[in-house]
């Protein structure tokens, strides 16, 4: 009879846990997304965008923190940045 007392408090444990944990790791992952998108807007930078460089020699990314990232250069071209497509080309 104890041991079946004990199987079952055990498997109680273990049921609530799991839903806990799950709720703490969704809110860890909602942190992290506030977190980058407060970083969005102190640099003024949403991730997945892009700019010219600052010497129109190459651009740069946003990355998913919401930092710029050099992405690449335009060789002997310069950057310019082409509103309709949002996106910088090379010329």
């Amino acid at each position: 009879m104890k041991v079946s007392a004990l199987i079952t408090a055990a498997i109680a444990t273990l049921a609530t846990a799991a839903p806990q944990a799950q709720a703490a790791q969704q809110a860890e992952q909602v942190q992290q997304a506030e977190q980058g998108q407060q970083a969005a807007q102190w640099w003024g930078c949403k991730p997945a965008t892009y700019k010219c460089t600052w010497n129109k020699k190459g651009w740069e990314v946003c990355n998913t923190s919401g930092y710029w990232e050099y992405a690449g250069t335009c060789g002997a071209g310069r950057c310019y940045y082409y509103p309709p497509t949002k996106s910088p080309y090379c010329k």
